[in-house]
């Protein structure tokens, strides 16, 4: 039932993102790295057990910030992945590394993230 919701949730916050985002010609540099920006608050705010990992996490976030500051959005967009890909591992561990509430919020931080960077392609 908690997945459910999870998921659920998960599907609202990026329904709500998408909806209320510019038009994908709209989005500029500032919007992906607003987006990124709150990613990086809820990682550190986040409950994990292992500070490494939350730093693991915070710093990749970092990184695609900086490669968006470079005009490397392509870049950018791996680092994200990359994030939400360790996130996902961390969360499916035997013994969840992050709970379940902040591994909701962050997915649903990096997904619009990587949302935003896309559109951002796309509009190029």
């Amino acid at each position: 039932m908690r997945t459910i919701r999870i998921a659920l949730f998960s599907a609202l916050a990026l329904s709500a993102f998408v909806l209320g985002s510019p038009a994908a010609g709209a989005v500029n540099v500032a919007d992906c790295q607003a987006a990124i920006a709150q990613l990086q608050a809820d990682t550190n705010a986040g409950q994990f057990t292992n500070s490494k990992d939350q730093t693991m996490l915070a710093g990749k976030a970092q990184a695609a910030a900086d490669k968006l500051d470079v005009n490397k959005p392509n870049d950018a967009l791996r680092k994200l992945e990359d994030y939400s890909a360790k996130l996902d591992a961390l969360a499916a561990a035997t013994k969840p590394k992050v709970s379940a509430e902040s591994y909701a919020t962050l997915h649903n931080d990096v997904t619009a993230a990587m949302s935003c960077v896309e559109a951002l392609l796309a509009a190029t």
